[in-house]
């Protein structure tokens, strides 16, 4: 993702951790309309220079910059999502080379969602992104149907405790009930970028 000279971005995550949880500010100065293409890229965080480089942002911005939400999805299962108010930067070369293959699971989502394929089973814009989110995962744990229903599982039971919320043999019940469909779209997802499905 190159940007014109004169482009400032600015990534800010607003903390949650699927769909749109990222802030971006776009600081325009070459006095010309500028395009960004919309195309899946990875990010890294700023941890020791974030404060310099929001006051640095700041005061380069003579005007409001234009704000869009992103949505973001977690490339590594095992790691917890970021806290808010992170600031990112885009990853160099090397890094979104390294996530090609999830950049094609999420372009191949969102031709199947607006293909109409995917089967909700829950309100469609979550849905949507849960299924992008564990296609993600899929291709970063090599998750087949077996495994995918027991990491779902433990994911969905750590979020209702984290919740403060009791875990139930009804509510295992209906995410094993849900599970079967909710592989189905994640399989079509795959395919549709050309990426094998774990056996």
């Amino acid at each position: 993702m190159g940007l014109p000279k004169g482009v400032h971005l600015l990534l800010t995550d607003r903390g949650g951790s699927t769909g749109k949880t990222l802030g971006l500010q776009v600081l325009n100065l070459t006095g010309k309309p500028v395009r960004l293409a919309p195309m899946p890229f990875a990010i890294e965080p700023i941890r020791q220079q974030a404060q310099r480089v929001q006051q640095a942002f700041n005061r380069l911005a003579k005007a409001a910059p234009v704000n869009i939400d992103l949505a973001a999805y977690c490339v590594e299962f095992l790691k917890l999502p970021p806290p808010a108010n992170q600031i990112f930067r885009l990853a160099p070369a090397n890094i979104q080379k390294k996530y090609e293959a999830m950049s094609k699971v999420l372009r191949s989502a969102y031709r199947v969602q607006h293909a109409g394929l995917m089967r909700p089973d829950s309100n469609p814009v979550a849905y949507t992104d849960s299924i992008k989110q564990w296609s993600v995962w899929a291709v970063e744990q090599g998750l087949n149907e077996s495994r995918f229903t027991e990491a779902f599982l433990g994911h969905t039971k750590k979020n209702v405790e984290a919740a403060g919320q009791k875990w139930s043999k009804p509510a295992e019940a209906m995410v094993r009930k849900v599970s079967p469909n909710r592989w189905r779209d994640i399989v079509r997802v795959l395919q549709g970028a050309g990426i094998p499905v774990a056996k």
